[in-house]
């Protein structure tokens, strides 16, 4: 019930006990909870926080484009996990090749993670643009 002139509510007591009770020992648990789940800290140390951030990687094979977020920094095995997950009917367990278009109109092989770095610093923020080609079977 509201009490007039306080902006403030107060529950009757029901014969299953108090609410108001009940509600400030679940806060209660709830906020121990919290504290529990918070790194432990020394008094004025700044709490680290994750600095990952996602990128956006879009894959073409063929005529199939596909778009994934991956998180920072990319790794090329991680791209190709995804790569391969994506693409797992039209690729069939075979081997490929990962490209970029560079912004000289240069096609670029992506095969360390140095590359894939470049590959990301071209695109300047935008999507990052893969190709997907299978690897040409050695003679």
């Amino acid at each position: 019930f509201a009490e007039p002139g306080t902006g403030r509510c107060s529950f009757a007591p029901t014969p299953r006990g108090r609410p108001a009770a009940r509600v400030a020992t679940k806060l209660s648990e709830l906020n121990d909870n919290l504290k529990s789940t918070q790194p432990a800290t020394t008094p004025g140390t700044p709490v680290q926080r994750s600095t990952m951030s996602l990128v956006t990687v879009k894959t073409v094979f063929g005529d199939d484009v596909r778009r994934v977020r991956l998180a920072t920094p990319l790794r090329v095995a991680a791209v190709r996990a995804a790569v391969a997950e994506q693409h797992a009917r039209e690729l069939s367990a075979r081997a490929f090749r990962l490209t970029y278009d560079d912004d000289e109109g240069d096609r670029i092989t992506v095969s360390t993670d140095g590359e894939l770095d470049e590959a990301v610093r071209a695109a300047n923020g935008a999507t990052v643009r893969l190709t997907v080609a299978v690897a040409a079977a050695p003679d």
